[in-house]
Formats: structure tokens, C-alpha cells, sequence
């Protein structure tokens, strides 16, 4: 479950894959914290919003290929005991890393 998804679903009416999100912001806290901001645009329903998440408790993290401009082609996560979270690129950041939460922290319009 990821702790506040309503938030991104209440806005933008289901949980997007986020593809050609733009990652804004990008860090790995030592407390084994990741947070990502993704700059998301719903063309189709004419929406845009800058969604911040955070990851906690992370582990194997295989992550690489950062760069000047960072495009997901979608951010999947499988939820279970531990989640697993990949960050398929279209250019840019791409990489994996498995975590015990996951959180909604913001959805800026």
C-alpha cells in the first residue's frame, strides 16, 4: 500500500504510470530514504501536477544513468511485504530498488 495515494488519485482520477514524467528532484537520504519528485502531465484530461514521493526503508538499490534531463517511460511499483520499484527510462535515471514504505508526500497543481 503506499500511504497517501488518494491524494494522486483525487486529483488525477487513478494512479498514473507516470510516462514522460519528468523527474525533478531526486535523493537518497542516509536514513535509507529516496525521494522523487515527478513532474507528470495528463494530456487528455489537460492536468499537470508535480507528485512527490517518498520510499523508506530501502534496499538493493540498482540505480544509474542520471543525466540533464531524466523521462520515465513508467514508474512501476509491485506492492507486497516488500516492494519492489522500477524506474523505466525513456532517458536518464533508470534503475530499481526494493523498500517497506511508500508515501505520497505532496501533489503540487
Amino acid at each position: 500500500m503506499i500511504t497517501d495515494e488518494q491524494l494522486v488519485i483525487d486529483y488525477f482520477g487513478y494512479w498514473p504510470k507516470f510516462c514522460d514524467g519528468r523527474i525533478s528532484e531526486f535523493s537518497i537520504k542516509f536514513e535509507k530514504r529516496i525521494l522523487i519528485c515527478i513532474f507528470y502531465i495528463d494530456s487528455d484530461l489537460d492536468k499537470r501536477a508535480a507528485v512527490e514521493l517518498e520510499f523508506s526503508e530501502i534496499d538493493d538499490v540498482q540505480l544509474g544513468e542520471i543525466g540533464k534531463q531524466n523521462i520515465i517511460d513508467e514508474l512501476k511499483i509491485n506492492l507486497g511485504s516488500s516492494m519492489e520499484v522500477e524506474l523505466a527510462a525513456c532517458v536518464g535515471l533508470a534503475g530499481s530498488f526494493s523498500c517497506k514504505k511508500a508515501k505520497v508526500l505532496n501533489v503540487h497543481t
